[in-house]
């Protein structure tokens, strides 16, 4: 059950552009061990929003600028402490993938 994650450690609507941080990659069970370039990190458990999407290579942006700026707002959560990523999932077609957009939540 393979899935793969993009883990944003930057908001780009602060970060300049060339300063933004992302981590790529994949889930693995606890007991792996890493070394060298690799590394291993844990997403810590909580409450997420978790807004699932069939996104394009251009609808990235439209998706994350919805759920910050049209459901959050009347959602009565605020962003929470912790990094927001995508798990991306199945392929439904050349240009589309269902992707789960997590963001950490907290009561407003």
């Amino acid at each position: 059950d393979l899935k793969t994650f993009n883990v944003y450690h930057d908001d780009p609507s602060v970060t300049e552009e060339q300063n933004l941080r992302l981590s790529v990659g994949l889930n693995v069970p606890p007991v792996i061990k890493v070394d060298g370039k690799i590394g291993k990190m844990d997403l810590d458990g909580g409450k997420y929003v978790v807004a699932r999407f069939e996104l394009g290579p251009m609808d990235y942006p439209k998706a994350w600028g919805w759920l910050f700026g049209e459901w959050l707002p009347s959602s009565g959560f605020q962003p929470a402490d912790g990094p927001s990523f995508e798990m991306c999932g199945d392929k439904v077609d050349d240009d589309l993938h269902v992707v789960d957009i997590c963001v950490p939540v907290k009561p407003m």
